[in-house]
Formats: structure tokens, C-alpha cells, sequence
């Protein structure tokens, strides 16, 4: 070890609660835009990109597949392809002579490369399918005024150029978007002057780094054309995995809030040289709620970033695959609630607790619910090789089909509600808006009672990831026809009884299940008959028959109930299908 810490990451912190929430650290800055908090920013990220392992530095894209000549090849063939090699390694290097890349104006961005000066065309082809189409040419001129898009596949030494990323909501004020008929603006000129705040602020922290490229998901994608739109979200998760840094504006409620937000006064006493006493700010960074927090696109987004900087609303805060530390100079836990970091041994556990966060957000977007969690289905998928289905996993789907409405949770989303639009199948969380949690029974390995027969789903695009507008389940098991009753309250769980042999019986709570419905005001459920499947010991799911052939049903809820009560009933096993 040896080394003195750099100046901003020495720690010094005391929580002191006979002190009536006193703290001990470094001064919070009175403005996070100082110079002093450039610095600050910098130091963080400099100490990681020289010090920290690995983990902290997967920005360097994959290297495309290295292509091997077969060994029954002809002499002629391999004489040939020498020749056109030779040839085009001599008009490439031609070309990068001529071209103005490398002699931009100091204070403008490059002039990109012609056409004909464009790497090989498989190699050009593979890169751009794991790069991003676009991204904006900030310039490292802090004085710069302009600012402009540029096309991945038209630059040249494309793996080892490094950009940043930013996270940020969109709030209620749009933000300023690229669309098809501004593109060609966008890719010959953005005045930066003109964008909102939190997009400003973004290219100064990218350009004091000495980094030259941003991608902004509002500016980078075209926002009015499905197919660019389709293309380039399925990219998203590998854009922040492999960015240098990810910038939150994690404080501001939309784009025009941004990056460093103005903060109140901060009374300190110092005791020691670089260490103060100051009152305990709640609003800690990977502790308490900011306003990123709502937003269903950003648990992705922070999750796949390797290094974090955090924009909150009273502090800033880092967050790398090594190191948290605070503007206050400490290092804290971070709470289990916000720690979006995945977990290096996946599971579908991991998974289940992933979209109990995620439900919780708002989309902008309500047809985005599966797409913007791609990012990290892909990773899980990459990691366990399981198949994925509308937001569940084959190999453990009927555990995970017990998920169920949260209704005790407090979020800022409307009442729970069904898309009005297909979006999944109904044994999916995502055909639902509002917050899920997953039954004890997918926390604990145990014996399906049920059979998994078929399962799949019609991919509404070619990322199996994405949407999907449609999906079919056939399972056999135990199914029963029950009652429902007592339906009048509007409080979870609602209880029906199993069998209406008598009144006694129905009074009976040794005969009642407790139901969760999806949807507690879709219709009024009382004396209305619903399917129940057993999936589990206490399990199953609640169904309504779809048509008239007794096989088709759809998914309105989940039931549980006290060993033994339905299945005395004459419950055969039946193979049915769920849409």
C-alpha cells in the first residue's frame, strides 16, 4: 500500500448521534459546479481508472470475431485474397492520410472521415452492431459552443474511442429529442447553449474528464422512427456497460433540473485542517430517494454502469465496482434498497427482487415495460444461459408465475392497472402498471405440483428481450372451480370460500383461501366462479376461462390457503393453456 490517498479520497467520518445528527467529514461544497467540485470529480475518476481492478474498467467493446481461413483452402484463393488484403490495407492507409479527422479545429468538432476512408466493411459491420448508432462530439474545449452528431460506423478507431453516459428523467417537460426531420441538423451542428440544463451540464463534466463523446438517449436515438427506436434501445444495456462513466442527474425531476443542483446553505465548523462539523444531511446518495429513483428506465441504466457519478440533490457521490464514497468524504454502505449492483452470481432471486424495484417506476411509455429492463435481462440471460419469457425465466417459471400486486408499497404511480394495449400475457407482471412482489414460495427451492407442458412467446421485434405481442402457456395440475365471496371490501386479500356446501361451511376460515386479485376493482368478483390451478403446497393461480372450450384461460390473480381444504375437493389433473 504505501501510497498517500489523493486529496479527495482520504475518509474521515464520525456519525455522532448524542450530537443531535452532527457529522464529522469535509465541507459539502456550497456549489457543485466550482472548480473545486470539478476537481473533485475528476480526482474520483482518475483514482479509479488507475487504481481499481478490472471490474472498473470494461469500456472497451468486444472485439469483433477474429475470421480464420479454412484449411481447405486453394493456393489460388489464398494468393488472391493476399492480394486484395495488400490492396486494401494500401487505400486505408491512403485514406487516413487524407482524412481531416486527426486535424480538427481546436474548439470544433472532428470533421468525420469520407466514405471512402470508412474501415473494412465486415469489420466496420460488426463493431456498429454492438456500438451505438450515434453519438454527440462534445470536443474537450471547455469554451466550445457548439456541439454535433456523429455516426459510430464513420469513425475511425472506433474501439478505443471512450464516451460517457447519462442518466436523467424526462419528467413532464419533454426534452429535447432528435426526430427525423432534425437529424440532419443535429449531425452538422448542436448549439449547446440551446439545450436544457442537465444536458449542458452533462458535456461539461464529459469535456473537464478530456473525454469527447456523450450519448444522451433523447439526442442518440431517433425518436419518431420505430425501426432506429427498436434498434438502438436493444443496445442500451451494453452502451452504459461499456461507457466510462455514467453522469445521474439524479436529483432533477426532468431535463431542464440538472446536473448540480442549487443547494441550501451548509453551516461547518472546522476542527481540523480538511475537517469539519456539520449537520447530518438526510439526502444521502445510495441511501435515501432521489428523484431518478422513479423512473423505470434508469434501474438499468445505473445498474450496467461500472462507474457512477451521482448528482443528488444536496451532495455528489460515486459509486464504482470498488469504492462508494460521498462529497462528505465518507465511504457508506449503501442501502440494499438502492444498491442497483448486480450480484456477480446471478439468480433468479436476484431477478425477482430486480422487478420488484422496477415495478415501482414510472415509463413514460407505458409499451417500453419490457424493453427497458432488456438491458438486464440480456445480462442475466448471458450469465445463466435460462431462456427468457415477457420478463420471467423458463427454468423457474412456475415459481415466478406466484408474483403478485404489492399493494402495501407506497409509490407514485396511479391506482394498478392493466395496459390498455397488449403488452405481455397475462401470466406476466409486465401486462400490469403498479408494483409486484413474488410469493415466499420463489424464494425457497421446492416440488412444482404442476407440470410446465409448452411455453413461448411471439417476439414483437428481433430482440428476444424486447416486446412481445403474444404468449402461451400449457400446464397440467390440479384445477378447481371455486366461488368467490365477501368481494365487497377494497382491501388485499379478498377471501372466498372453497366450497359452498352450506352456510357453516362458507363461514368456515378452514374453507376460505385469500385471494390477490390483479386488478381488485377490473370487475366485481363476488358470487363470480374462477378457476383456481395448483401450483404449490398453498399455492396457485386464480383464472378465468377465455371462450367457450373449457382449455383457455387468463390469469386474474393468485390464491393461497391452509394445507388440505381445496384438494379435498375432486380436483383431477386437467392441461390447460393461459394467455
Amino acid at each position: 500500500m504505501g501510497k498517500s490517498l489523493p486529496r479527495y479520497l482520504g475518509s474521515v467520518a464520525l456519525y455522532s448521534k448524542s450530537a443531535e445528527s452532527n457529522i464529522m467529514g469535509r465541507k459539502i461544497l456550497s456549489k457543485a459546479d466550482s472548480e473545486e467540485g470539478f476537481d473533485m470529480i475528476s480526482t474520483w475518476f482518475n483514482n479509479c481508472v488507475k487504481h481499481h481492478n478490472v471490474a472498473c474498467s470494461n469500456t472497451q467493446f468486444p472485439r469483433p470475431p477474429i475470421v480464420t481461413i479454412p484449411a481447405a483452402i486453394t493456393q489460388s484463393t489464398l494468393v488472391a485474397t493476399s492480394s486484395i488484403i495488400k490492396n486494401l490495407r494500401s487505400k486505408l492507409k491512403a485514406a487516413t492520410r487524407k482524412s481531416s479527422f486527426a486535424t480538427k479545429p481546436a474548439t470544433g468538432p472532428p470533421i468525420e472521415p469520407s466514405a471512402k476512408s470508412k474501415v473494412p466493411h465486415g469489420l466496420s459491420k460488426q463493431l456498429t452492431r454492438l456500438w451505438p448508432k450515434r453519438l454527440i462530439y462534445v470536443g474537450n474545449a471547455s469554451g466550445c459552443k457548439e456541439a454535433r452528431l456523429v455516426e459510430t460506423g464513420r469513425l475511425l478507431k472506433l474501439n478505443s474511442i471512450k464516451y460517457t453516459t447519462l442518466s436523467h428523467c424526462w419528467g413532464n417537460s419533454k426534452p429535447t429529442i432528435t426526430t427525423k426531420e432534425t437529424l440532419p441538423e443535429r449531425m452538422s451542428s448542436i448549439s449547446v447553449s440551446a439545450l436544457p440544463k442537465t444536458f449542458r451540464e452533462a458535456i461539461e463534466i464529459t469535456r473537464h474528464l478530456g473525454i469527447e463523446y456523450l450519448w444522451i438517449d433523447s439526442l442518440c436515438i431517433i425518436q419518431d422512427c420505430p425501426k432506429d427506436w427498436q434498434t438502438e434501445s436493444s443496445k442500451m444495456g451494453q452502451v452504459y456497460t461499456y461507457s466510462s462513466l455514467t453522469i445521474c442527474a439524479a436529483g432533477a425531476r426532468d431535463s431542464y433540473g440538472g446536473c448540480f443542483l442549487e443547494r441550501p446553505p451548509m453551516p461547518a465548523i472546522q476542527i481540523l485542517s480538511g475537517v469539519y462539523v456539520s449537520e447530518y444531511v438526510e439526502a444521502i446518495p445510495f441511501w435515501s430517494p432521489e428523484a431518478v429513483d422513479t423512473r423505470a428506465w434508469c434501474l438499468q441504466e445505473l445498474a450496467l454502469s461500472p462507474r457512477v457519478l451521482m448528482c443528488g440533490s444536496r451532495m455528489m457521490a460515486w459509486r464504482c465496482e470498488e469504492t462508494t464514497i460521498i462529497e462528505q468524504g465518507q465511504q457508506p454502505e449503501i442501502s440494499p434498497k438502492y444498491d442497483l449492483r448486480i450480484n456477480p452470481k446471478l439468480s433468479t432471486r436476484n431477478w425477482n427482487d430486480v422487478v420488484a424495484n422496477y415495478s415501482r417506476r414510472n415509463l413514460s411509455q407505458s409499451r417500453d415495460k419490457l424493453v427497458a429492463i432488456s438491458g438486464l435481462a440480456r445480462k442475466f440471460a448471458n450469465e445463466s444461459t435460462e431462456q427468457y419469457l415477457a420478463g420471467l425465466w423458463r427454468r423457474t417459471l412456475l415459481t415466478d408465475l406466484l408474483w403478485r400486486v404489492d399493494v402495501q408499497v407506497e409509490t407514485s404511480l396511479p391506482r394498478i392497472s392493466r395496459s390498455t394495449s397488449y403488452r405481455a400475457p397475462s401470466w406476466s407482471w409486465a401486462s400490469l402498471d403498479g408494483p409486484v412482489m413474488f410469493t415466499r414460495e420463489t424464494r425457497f427451492d421446492w416440488d412444482p405440483l404442476a407440470l410446465l407442458v409448452e411455453a413461448n412467446v411471439v417476439l414483437g421485434a428481433e430482440d428476444p428481450f424486447g416486446e412481445v405481442v403474444g404468449g402461451l402457456l400449457r400446464i397440467r395440475g390440479p384445477l378447481a372451480l371455486v366461488t368467490c365471496r365477501n368481494t365487497n371490501s377494497k382491501t388485499y386479500p379478498a377471501c372466498f370460500p372453497l366450497s359452498s356446501d352450506s352456510a357453516e361451511e362458507e363461514d368456515s376460515h378452514s374453507r376460505c383461501a385469500s385471494c390477490w386479485f390483479d386488478i381488485r376493482d377490473e370487475m366485481d368478483w363476488s358470487n363470480t366462479s374462477v378457476f383456481c390451478l395448483r401450483i404449490a403446497e398453498t399455492h396457485g393461480l386464480v383464472l378465468c376461462p377465455v371462450g367457450d372450450s373449457g382449455e383457455n384461460f387468463r390469469r386474474v390473480g393468485i390464491a393461497n390457503w391452509l394445507l388440505g381444504p381445496l384438494w379435498k375437493l375432486d380436483c383431477p389433473d386437467t392441461e390447460i393453456s393461459i394467455t
